[in-house]
């Protein structure tokens, strides 16, 4: 198990998995747990995850992915989709958690849900996208560290036919595929390169 600086440090975006080796479905559950851990607007969680292992699905899933050979390779493939609905159909539950635990009574968690509807951007909007995407990819970086963590490589995609893929996985109209994320172990016949240049935050921020 690694520390949160080694597993920021270590991560890499790995293109050669070896196909031989396969991830426990309780070690994927639990990098799933641990991702689900990450912030969101209004603790809104607006996302939904398609965990695709067989070898028919992946099939499919990699022709929609313009034919990249890691979506079989990889022991396992994230499917990460943001719930446009998902702030309005989590809202109930959360306000409800809220005042068990004591951070406000119920009357005041009507105005919370009112509050997280709003935020959450009105339906068809560019705001409800962006809000959507924000809080998705907070979710997947935590799962790639996650998994970096407990000893596996990981590889974000943004290389895919959105509507092939929801086809592919009979998605909702409400859901939309925001990242893919392949998993596993990286081929044995591989070594990586060092890193490429990182621009210091010397470079691109500025204190004011």
């Amino acid at each position: 198990m690694k520390s949160i600086l080694e597993a920021i440090q270590a991560r890499r975006s790995i293109n050669y998995f070896d196909p031989r080796r396969t991830i426990p479905q309780a070690d994927l559950e639990k990098i799933l747990d641990l991702a689900a851990l990450a912030p969101s607007a209004y603790n809104s969680q607006p996302w939904e995850v398609y965990t695709v292992v067989t070898p028919e699905m992946k099939s499919k899933l990699r022709a929609a992915c313009y034919n990249q050979a890691k979506i079989e390779e990889a022991s396992a493939v994230f499917v990460i989709a943001g719930d446009l609905e998902g702030a309005d159909k989590n809202s109930l539950q959360v306000s409800a958690d809220m005042v068990r635990l004591g951070y406000f009574n119920d009357d005041h968690a009507d105005k919370f849900r009112k509050a997280m509807s709003a935020g959450n951007g009105e339906r068809g909007t560019t705001a409800r996208a962006k809000f959507t995407t924000i809080n998705v990819s907070l979710f997947a970086m935590n799962l790639m560290l996650a998994a970096q963590g407990i000893g596996y490589e990981t590889h974000p995609m943004g290389g895919f036919d959105e509507e092939a893929v929801r086809k592919v996985l009979d998605m909702p109209a409400e859901q939309t595929a925001i990242i893919i994320v392949t998993i596993g172990f990286l081929r044995p016949d591989t070594t990586l390169l060092p890193r490429v240049y990182r621009r210091p935050a010397a470079e691109f921020n500025k204190f004011l």
